[in-house]
């Protein structure tokens, strides 16, 4: 019989943490300093350290929270390339507005932030009529059945 890793289940179980394996959270970080990675659904800060050739974030401040992708997105998800070039924005996974660092003029490494402003701007129901006010009659026609499905 094998032994129970106490301290994996431990960590797999605990919902309220000083610190997360950062391969397990990268996606719902964001690098604010050269070390330091603030959460997208909060402003807490976490400092990135490497313990035994594994990274983990702590926390900076003496209450830790659970780090948790936002999912109250109304099926709106806005995604930034690898390259920061470029910020998708979908609805139930089908891509219909690309908005480019190059006409829009954010930086690359502002991506992150405009991709999670943007996320949060979707919930918004003037902000995203206004936005598909902007789309071409075949990708309106393409949403609208999307929308009017998800709401089934």
């Amino acid at each position: 019989m094998s032994e129970l890793d106490w301290t994996l289940l431990d960590d797999r179980t605990q919902t309220k943490r000083t610190r997360y394996r950062f391969e397990d959270v990268k996606d719902a970080v964001v690098k604010v300093a050269f070390d330091v990675f603030k959460s997208t659904n909060g402003d807490h800060l976490w400092q990135l350290q490497e313990e035994d050739g594994q990274k983990f974030l702590y926390a900076i401040y003496g209450d830790p929270v659970e780090i948790t992708a936002s999912t109250d997105t109304n099926g709106w998800k806005a995604t930034p390339d690898r390259e920061g070039k470029n910020i998708s924005l979908a609805f139930n996974n089908i891509p219909f507005i690309r908005l480019a660092s190059a006409e829009h003029g954010f930086e690359p490494s502002e991506a992150p932030q405009l991709a999670h402003f943007l996320q949060t701007k979707v919930q918004d129901p003037a902000f995203v009529a206004s936005m598909v006010a902007q789309l071409p009659e075949p990708k309106r026609e393409l949403l609208a059945a999307a929308l009017s499905g998800s709401k089934t």
